[in-house]
């Protein structure tokens, strides 16, 4: 059975996550929802906590500031802290594939005056 704060059966929850799924998955016509992939992604990590484990039921722990005993806050530091290493990968990448472009044409970047 799953430990689950709103009550009911695997059945009943698995018919309310999918119902709030399909909200999101419509929310993406608002600019700043329109990533269903990480819409998804973070709406699965913060309801698998509460699925999964008896704290979820605990209101003082999901409002207590402090990061070491509040899982909901690690949840949300570990996606902003993931979101940012993910944006310097892509923009390294890009550096690194400029770079690899202009010296494969002969040119050195490093080496070239801008006019």
């Amino acid at each position: 059975m799953v430990a689950s704060p709103l009550g009911g059966s695997e059945a009943g929850i698995a018919v309310i996550v999918a119902i709030t799924v399909l909200v999101l998955c419509l929310a993406a016509h608002l600019p700043a929802l329109s990533s269903i992939p990480a819409s998804v992604y973070g709406y699965a990590s913060t309801v698998a906590f509460f699925l999964l484990t008896a704290q979820a039921k605990a209101i003082a722990m999901l409002t207590d500031i402090d990061y070491h005993t509040n899982p909901l806050l690690l949840i949300v530091l570990s996606m902003v802290a993931g979101a940012l290493f993910g944006f310097a990968s892509a923009k390294l990448a890009g550096a690194l594939a400029k770079k690899a472009l202009t010296t494969s044409e002969g040119r050195d970047p490093d080496r070239e005056s801008v006019h």
